[in-house]
């Protein structure tokens, strides 16, 4: 569920490996019986192109779901998979794959008797067409339990291995770095309508992204979360730097006048800030701006 650049190209490496894969679009519940037949276009890394078939069935279809794989925005989550609750069955796993953190226990929420997944990938891919996606940075992916000590199916992790994403014990952690590094570019470049090498060009942004950083590093020192290895401007200035010339979904979403995800990013880290009495005015300041301009 949900088609943009990292949907389409899972269901692109579902393919490859020939795994039973099919979309789900939005229908009226009087088209539930839909199912479209689409071609689905990936351009590899080394620019070679290659198209697959793939079956497009109504949310409403009566089809049983064994495994559903979210790639939704992440403030569409819940809303997206309630048509779909009666077509889940009782040992389903749901796998969720989206920027942000939040939406994970609103779903659990939802569904308390499913097994859910949180993935998390590093992997660029860009959206050409409808789709049409464009694998463009190679990267690590990883899945792991909500609830810690929930075993997972062992032919999940065989499927899942077999598109090399591999099992993360502590998998919250790995969200929450990647949620750090995402509260700074992705706001940032969509306030100042800019590339993400930018805030490491200009001296302005780069003053802002230094001292969002110590923001964020406060918060994450408050929750057990620091990371003694490498200082969180080190992470941004590596990602920054390795994708300067692209630009971050959030300015995207600024840019053709979408919704944005910043209250599962920045907000979710406010949230924290806000119950562990730790300021961040700046990242308050970042999330107003960003409400601003959003649409609607």
């Amino acid at each position: 569920m949900g088609t943009g650049a990292i949907g389409t190209l899972w269901a692109a490496k579902f393919l490859q490996h020939s795994m039973p894969c099919r979309l789900l679009h939005r229908s009226n519940p009087e088209q539930s019986g839909d199912v479209i037949s689409c071609k689905l276009r990936l351009i590899k890394l080394d620019n070679s192109q290659h198209s697959y078939d793939i079956d497009s069935e109504s949310i409403y279809h009566d089809s049983e779901i064994s495994r559903l794989l979210v790639c939704t925005k992440s403030y569409q989550s819940v809303e997206a998979i309630k048509p779909l609750i009666p077509r889940l069955g009782d040992t389903a796993t749901v796998l969720i794959l989206q920027n942000g953190m939040g939406q994970h226990q609103q779903l659990a929420a939802l569904l308390p008797e499913l097994q859910i997944l949180l993935a998390s990938t590093t992997e660029g891919a860009l959206t050409r067409s409808a789709l049409e996606v464009k694998h463009s940075g190679a990267g690590i992916s990883s899945f792991g339990s909500l609830n810690h000590s929930s075993r997972i199916n062992p032919v999940i992790k065989a499927e899942l291995a077999r598109i090399n994403m591999q099992p993360e014990q502590d998998i919250e952690a790995v969200l929450w770095s990647k949620l750090s590094i995402n509260c700074i570019i992705n706001p940032l470049t969509a306030i100042h309508n800019c590339r993400n090498g930018q805030l490491l060009q200009n001296p302005q942004l780069l003053s802002l992204t230094q001292q969002l950083c110590a923001e964020i590093e406060a918060v994450s020192a408050a929750m057990g979360r620091p990371d003694k290895a490498t200082s969180l401007f080190d992470k941004v200035c590596t990602v920054a730097t390795a994708t300067c010339q692209n630009f971050s979904s959030m300015q995207q979403d600024i840019l053709f006048k979408r919704g944005t995800e910043i209250d599962f990013i920045n907000g979710y880290l406010q949230q924290h800030a806000d119950r562990l009495n730790i300021p961040c005015p700046l990242n308050r300041q970042i999330i107003s701006q960003i409400k601003h301009l959003q649409y609607p």
